[in-house]
């Protein structure tokens, strides 16, 4: 596994993941701020990958939010093991995820609605749903 970590804008940062001998990255994106966030946790197995990584960064224990697109393993699939690290922080996820982390996260989460805002102290996280939303397999658009 390699793993790299830049910053894309100011305190900003993608950390990818790039599996032994696969084909896609896996990416979190840590924004450093007054209330830091965390958008994507990454599968179980990457915990400690991450978290190492996100502690040359911030304090993991002050992460705020932990941000999900959807559920799935590489979205969300260490959640519970950061809401342990992070005890103040909460899950963020969209209505598509709000079943399924409420019979999985360890801690209640916090529905984002199209539209909703998180203010992150100098960032401010938009949750816009799209089209798409998230992978469009659940959805057929019939021909015009």
């Amino acid at each position: 596994m390699q793993i790299k970590v830049d910053e894309i804008e100011a305190d900003i940062f993608r950390i990818a993941i790039f599996p032994q001998d696969g084909f896609i990255s896996f990416n979190q994106f840590l924004i450093r701020d007054d209330e830091p966030a965390l958008v994507h946790t990454g599968h179980k197995q990457t915990f400690d990958v991450i978290r190492n990584e996100v502690a040359k960064l911030i304090d993991p224990a002050t992460i705020k939010y932990f941000c999900s697109s959807h559920y799935e393993p590489d979205e969300c699939g260490s959640l519970n093991k950061w809401l342990q690290v992070s005890p103040n922080a909460v899950a963020c996820v969209n209505k598509i995820c709000e079943s399924s982390l409420k019979d999985f996260a360890i801690k209640p989460s916090m529905v984002l609605r199209d539209g909703d805002k998180l203010n992150l102290g100098n960032h401010e996280l938009l949750f816009l749903e799209t089209p798409h939303f998230p992978h469009n397999r659940e959805r057929t658009i019939p021909a015009s």
